[in-house]
């Protein structure tokens, strides 16, 4: 698709947003050189009958939020944008992504909506227990997940858990499913049974990163109240010419204030540090030293920079590039950041820079770790342990 198609689509979607009717612009943005059914696989190519009204109600017991079929379905179409220009939007925008699988039970095509995108459009940045219920005729049926699971399904099994919206290009509502599925129904070739017809999540409780001291779970944890204690705002950047650079301001935790917390009184004199995952990886292997947790990557001299052939950049021509500069900064656990203008130069593709600092959110978990002196390839996400071998 040219880029004078793109624009004409985007100013289409708008007015349609603009106009009540979140639909003809769909169609305009598919069909414009472009006869794949990419962006959109399996919702109706029109809009206009969408049941915008419907909504999820959103609670973690303090605040409640409701999200709309409507509000869905922008975010849907800023999600269709990013896709076609292959850049990021605004971040500040609710990006929500499209999930599809041929579902065996009943034969045909359901397309959804991820679980993670509605979270974060309701500001819930930290769930971690969710719990997705529907009550009818004074019946309340319950299905239990965590955003861990929702990650791993998609990130590590490839079987996303997802709200479907659609069956075989048609609205449920419109469908013969309708009476059961209502609007809304949870599914995903993970689950033993769908939640049909589903009207609210609630957020039973938070994301926290646990402590893991020689196999033995500590009681020091972090959590939202204690993530700010001894918080660091820091920027990592680096350039390379042959791929995307970064260029980030980022607020958390250093693993080295982390590990001295946990383990403050047990006398122990050395460590190791890896952090194992939502998605069922642990990283870093081998796990970092005690000097890389101390001083950053400029290390004792016990490892060679770069840490391994991931980390080497500005690999063209056959040449086997060459390692970031080392450096005293420390890793974080990193809660909180801000995105300046990144970029690929070898593709003249750029990203903008953020107007306001974030929560993490869920695609990289709300606890990722940033460590400067390597690639962003080989920062760890969706940590829900730190685990210390220590001596």
């Amino acid at each position: 698709m040219k880029r004078k198609d793109l624009i004409i689509g985007i100013v289409l979607v708008a007015a349609s947003i603009s106009a009540g009717i979140i639909g003809y612009a769909v169609v305009v943005l598919l069909t414009q050189d472009n006869t794949e059914d990419v962006f959109i696989p399996g919702l109706p190519d029109d809009f206009e009958g969408a049941p915008i009204g419907a909504n999820i109600i959103i609670s973690n017991g303090t605040d409640t939020m409701t999200i709309s079929f409507g509000d869905i379905l922008e975010g849907v179409e800023l999600w269709m944008e990013q896709e076609v220009t292959g850049l990021q939007i605004n971040e500040e925008k609710d990006i929500v992504a499209l999930h599809a699988y041929d579902d065996k039970e009943i034969g045909k095509r359901i397309t959804g909506v991820d679980i993670l995108d509605i979270l974060e459009m309701s500001g819930m940045n930290f769930a971690w227990n969710l719990v997705f219920s529907s009550t009818n005729d004074g019946e309340t049926k319950a299905l239990s997940r965590t955003t861990g699971n929702i990650i791993d399904d998609a990130a590590g099994s490839y079987r996303p858990t997802f709200i479907a919206l659609a069956i075989n290009k048609k609205w449920i509502k419109d469908t013969a499913y309708a009476g059961e599925w209502g609007n809304f129904t949870v599914v995903g070739r993970n689950l033993s049974e769908k939640l049909f017809d589903l009207q609210q999540i609630n957020i039973m409780s938070e994301w926290n990163v646990d402590i893991i001291i020689n196999g033995v779970k500590s009681p020091f944890s972090i959590n939202t109240t204690n993530m700010w204690y001894n918080a660091v705002c820091h920027n990592y950047s680096y350039y390379r010419s042959d791929y995307w650079n970064f260029n980030r301001s980022y607020i958390g935790r250093t693993i080295d204030d982390i590990v001295k917390n946990a383990t403050y009184g047990m006398g122990f004199t050395d460590w190791n540090v890896s952090f194992a995952c939502a998605d069922g990886l642990v990283d870093p292997n081998p796990p970092y030293n005690k000097s890389e947790i101390e001083n950053g990557m400029a290390n004792d001299g016990s490892l060679t920079i770069p840490r391994n052939n991931d980390d080497k950049v500005n690999i063209t021509g056959g040449g086997t590039g060459v390692g970031l500069p080392i450096t005293n900064q420390k890793m974080v656990l990193v809660f909180r950041l801000m995105q300046y203008v990144e970029g690929n130069a070898a593709t003249n593709s750029w990203d903008p820079a953020w107007e306001n600092y974030h929560y993490c959110g869920y695609r990289h978990g709300p606890f990722t770790i940033y460590v400067p002196g390597r690639t962003r390839s080989n920062f760890p996400k969706y940590i829900t342990q730190i685990i210390i071998e220590a001596s």
